[in-house]
């Protein structure tokens, strides 16, 4: 189950006032992207049910980044 973020108005007014614009960016060079995957090894992905439904998300995102040239990096944590 996917989680359902909503961004309450008083922070997208914030930034409004702040920014001008809601996005940062309006655009970004593929190939100077970088998509970074944190924990999403197995022992983790496992016992968080949520994690579950990402992983499709996760590898599209990761498929496209490298498809148009840009660098996917996973981190993984090693327990002990």
């Amino acid at each position: 189950m996917p989680h359902n973020v909503e961004v309450p108005d008083y922070v997208i007014e914030r930034i409004m006032a702040k920014r001008g614009k809601l996005h940062i960016f309006d655009n970004f060079d593929p190939t100077k992207t970088a998509l970074i995957v944190i924990d999403m090894q197995n022992f983790f992905v496992a016992e968080v049910e949520t994690a579950i439904s990402i992983c499709p998300n996760i590898n599209l995102l990761a498929k496209v980044v490298r498809d148009k040239g840009g660098v996917v990096a996973w981190v993984q944590l090693t327990v002990a």
